[in-house]
């Protein structure tokens, strides 16, 4: 498969990240780079060139300029969450392919309107979501027949953050400002609503709670004044209950896991989906099955960088080939789905983005 030409939009952390996933795969080369500073995209370039990504000899301060140029395939959108949409619209309507860093866009109704754009311009657009291109989100679906009837699930991803302790001072990082569409559900959550979504499909009912705060030096007569650090939603289905939880003042240490009534499927972390084990219960001898059990670990393949697993399959895509896990038509509706779900937690924990 020749692999995908792509610039980047934005050089943060993300970017490097992801130059590091191109040079475990050959789906994707970077050609060439967007920043407002050409002094950053120069930067940025002479990085994807040291660490073998790519030639990267295209170089933009001008998204004009960028969508204009025929040796650029793809756009990878690296931005600030609430950019992305209006990067991502222009680059499709050039004729671009687009993936698009998580959260894919702050609203649902953004994202309609972009998916809507790349049928019209007969491109792929996709979510950077890696859970649920990894690898290990194969083994995990293709496991859930051995549970049987499944009847509950539960995702958990949190993580301390020292940007909360800024936040607290009056420094509030990009990640917590909700004029950026800023907050834990839309940081760390929203692999947990995807990895939940993608498997499920989406839920007839949620139910949400959250800590959110007030953020310092928004005036509270601003709709977009709070901002979320922790919460969880139940997600019901005609057969199930699935809990989603999330956070940045705490570790989780519990693993996720799918009950099903023949066997559990445990994931020691369904954001990166590697230590995965299918736990059968013990022989029944009475009314009650409360026995320990024995546990099956699954053999899952390594994924350094599970962005590179993304790169497959959005490339893939691309080329008209059949995608290693997850084809960018089916991620498609795991991204609207979710983001409706997210729209919906933040109506209820009182959420709003400026």
């Amino acid at each position: 498969m020749e692999p995908v030409r792509f610039a980047t939009i934005g050089t943060s952390h993300i970017a490097e990240v992801f130059l590091d996933a191109v040079t475990r795969t050959n789906a994707a080369t970077i050609v060439g780079a967007y920043s407002r500073s050409m002094g950053r995209a120069r930067e940025y370039a002479e990085k994807v060139r040291a660490a073998g990504g790519g030639e990267a000899t295209l170089l933009f301060d001008s998204l004009d300029e960028l969508a204009a140029c025929p040796d650029v395939e793809a756009v990878y959108v690296a931005s600030p969450n609430t950019i992305h949409h209006d990067q991502a619209l222009m680059m499709l309507r050039a004729g671009k392919h687009v993936l698009v860093e998580k959260p894919f866009t702050p609203t649902r109704a953004q994202a309609d309107e972009l998916f809507r754009a790349a049928d019209e311009a007969g491109v792929v657009c996709m979510e950077a979501m890696r859970s649920i291109h990894d690898p290990g989100f194969k083994i995990v679906c293709d496991a859930l027949p051995e549970l049987g009837q499944v009847r509950a699930a539960s995702f958990g991803y949190a993580k301390v953050s020292g940007r909360v302790a800024r936040l607290r001072r009056g420094d509030v990082a990009s990640c917590f400002d909700p004029r950026r569409a800023g907050g834990a559900l839309m940081d760390l959550g929203c692999y947990m609503v995807e990895f939940a979504v993608a498997l499920f499909g989406a839920p007839e009912s949620v139910q949400a709670s959250g800590v959110v705060v007030d953020v310092p030096g928004i005036d509270v007569a601003e709709p977009a004044h709070r901002v979320d650090l922790s919460g969880q939603a139940i997600l019901t289905y005609a057969d199930k209950g699935v809990h989603v939880s999330w956070g940045k003042t705490f570790d989780d240490h519990v693993p996720s896991q799918i009950a099903g009534e023949q066997a559990t499927l445990l994931i020691r972390q369904a954001s990166d989906p590697r230590s995965v084990e299918v736990v059968r219960p013990a022989a029944i001898t009475g009314d009650w099955g409360m026995g320990e059990g024995y546990a099956t670990p699954l053999d899952v393949p390594e994924a350094p960088n599970n962005i590179a697993s993304e790169l497959d399959d959005f490339a893939a895509s691309v080329r008209g080939l059949e995608a290693p896990v997850l084809d960018a038509r089916a991620a498609r509706t795991v991204t609207l789905e979710s983001l409706g779900v997210m729209d919906e937690v933040r109506r209820q924990i009182g959420v709003v983005f400026g």
